[in-house]
């Protein structure tokens, strides 16, 4: 049990420091979510009996209701779960790349346009030389 223990937090370690080096250090709240629901799976099998001795029947019932709901509300956050409504994905990282990259479009598209302009007007030679001096 000792090796297994020691070989499952050694897992745990190296999974926060994958999670920390390749997203944020705000990602590592995922996995401490999933390893407090599993910690209190194995409360629960170790201490069953006591539990129904001591009728923690609220302990039962809100724990995995509570580790659940905090374990989506840290999806949300990381923005793994995008919410489409009332503009609450107005904010993340995808939408704003999308509208950076509408607007740099926009702006080429508008550039584009003004070097075009430039280009139909008739400039006699003299005047190039001028402006290029």
């Amino acid at each position: 049990m000792f090796l297994l223990y020691i070989f499952l937090q050694f897992i745990y370690n190296l999974g926060l420091g994958i999670a920390t080096y390749y997203f944020t250090p705000c990602h590592t709240i995922i996995s401490e979510n999933i390893m407090e629901f599993e910690f209190y799976i194995y409360d629960y099998s170790d201490n069953k009996k006591y539990w129904i001795k001591e009728k923690f029947y609220l302990n039962f019932y809100l724990f995995p209701v509570i580790h659940i709901i905090n374990f989506i509300c840290s999806l949300i956050f990381n923005e793994i779960i995008i919410l489409n409504f009332c503009n609450l994905d107005y904010y993340t990282i995808k939408r704003i790349k999308e509208r950076e990259k509408l607007e740099s479009d926009y702006l080429s598209s508008l550039k584009q346009k003004a070097e075009e302009d430039d280009d139909d007007k008739q400039i006699f030679p003299n005047e190039k030389e001028e402006l290029i001096n």
